[in-house]
């Protein structure tokens, strides 16, 4: 896969993961404003989620810099889904 392709995956990545983290923040808010006793809970593994997140993008700013482009996509990938499935059961705890 030329570098230019892998490059604008790993943004588009880092996109789909900050909106993510915005629509995650906004349930985190709902669920305060609605005084739900799992609150806090769900506040401690957003916080866990965001210091490995944090370490893991560390480890791909390394990749990018040692020019391992796929290595970095997949990483990314990787925090993706970390950040999804926090999403999804925050979520689903607002709904309920």
């Amino acid at each position: 896969m030329p570098i230019i392709v892998e490059i604008i995956l790993f943004l588009a990545i880092l996109a789909l993961d900050h909106a993510l983290a915005g629509q995650t923040e906004r349930f985190l808010d709902q669920l305060k404003q609605l005084n739900r006793p799992r609150y806090q809970s769900w506040l401690k593994l957003n916080a866990i989620f965001t210091g490995l997140n944090i370490l893991l993008l560390i480890l791909v700013g390394w990749q990018l810099f040692k020019g391992q482009y796929a290595s970095a996509c997949g990483i990314s990938l990787i925090v993706l889904l970390g950040d999804t499935l926090k999403w999804h059961r925050i979520r689903q705890t607002v709904k309920n």
